[in-house]
């Protein structure tokens, strides 16, 4: 599933409910078969896509998983970072034995 999402940034985040929600709305799957192969109920579901309640972390992370969706926390780069982190070091290319 291919779908650009629009992410509503919250305090220099993603709002990860809004993603969700635009992800089950946008997939084009019923909600009867989201909730079935999810493991979620489906008026749970249905309750949590119309903005009637929100849904619990466990909730929250079957969906993440029923659509392969991952949590990606970027990690500052800081000046002292940066030059503290050790160089990649490149291979050497293979030396021929001599003959």
């Amino acid at each position: 599933m291919s779908t650009e999402l629009d992410t509503n940034p919250v305090d220099g985040g993603t709002d990860l409910i809004a993603v969700l929600k635009d992800v089950v709305k946008q997939s084009g799957l019923s909600l009867n078969k989201i909730a079935t192969e999810s493991g979620l109920n489906q008026s749970q579901l249905h309750r949590f896509v119309t903005g009637e309640r929100t849904l619990s972390l466990v909730s929250a992370a079957k969906l993440f998983a029923y659509f392969k969706l991952e949590i990606v926390v970027p990690t500052p780069l800081t000046p002292e970072s940066a030059t503290s982190q050790t160089p990649p070091q490149l291979a050497s290319p293979a030396k021929k034995p001599k003959k």
